[in-house]
């Protein structure tokens, strides 16, 4: 396929890879230093409104500790509200600093990472998977992502490949497999420009999971093509 911008669907496999990229923007520590795009202020929009996010250890597709490796009570944090960010999770450190609540999120010491998100649950939609793909006149459908890395921080900007499967999307069918295809894009605009499946589902990798629904995004820029 040519690249270019496309409508495409993200199973949670896939969006999984890429929203891990903005776990740290809600750490105290990288909003501190002001590399969150979220550290010109918190109680701002920067999503859509149908964005949720929290941290919940106690969900039940994704439980975790209900303490810290300080030892502190861990706290069910809301981070976005209908695409506005309002909290940052914290450790007695970042809490004490910045004079706010510690939510119980500290790593083992010591860490150069400082308090992090552990536990992401992005809320779902109201519609199913089948209905994404039906409402999508011409669009990809992508398995997996790999190779992702950071090219903007402060934007969120990262890029890398498709992996797995990805599948050509025509008038509300999958119609057959393409060759894979790089991306190069911004987490920030994928959120400002989506829907969710009703679907939530746990995945993650070695070093990270968390909870999230199939999502449909417009306008995503894939770059190149592959030979495979």
């Amino acid at each position: 396929m040519d690249p270019g911008s496309w409508t495409v669907i993200l199973e949670p496999s896939a969006f999984g890879e890429l929203f891990v990229y903005l776990a740290d923007h809600f750490s105290a520590q990288t909003f501190d230093e002001g590399a969150a795009f979220c550290s010109d202020g918190l109680d701002r929009s920067y999503f859509a409104e149908n964005v949720n996010v929290s941290d919940d250890y106690a969900h039940p597709l994704n439980p975790g500790m209900p303490f810290d490796f300080e030892g502190h009570p861990t706290m069910q944090v809301p981070l976005v509200e209908h695409g506005i960010v309002r909290n940052v999770v914290t450790d007695s450190y970042y809490a004490h600093k910045l004079q706010r609540t510690n939510t119980g999120h500290a790593l083992p010491a010591p860490n150069s990472y400082g308090p992090q998100a552990r536990n992401l649950v992005i809320g779902a939609g109201p519609k199913s998977n089948e209905r994404l793909v039906a409402e999508t006149k011409r669009g990809l459908l992508v398995t997996r992502f790999w190779y992702i890395r950071t090219v903007d921080q402060k934007k969120a900007v990262v890029t890398g490949m498709t992996r797995d499967g990805t599948f050509l999307i025509e008038d509300g069918k999958v119609t057959r497999g393409v060759r894979n295809l790089r991306f190069n894009q911004s987490i920030l605009e994928c959120l400002r420009h989506c829907e969710f499946s009703s679907e939530q589902k746990r995945t993650g990798s070695y070093h990270y999971a968390l909870v999230t629904p199939a999502v449909k995004i417009e306008n995503f820029r894939f770059t190149s093509t592959t030979e495979f």
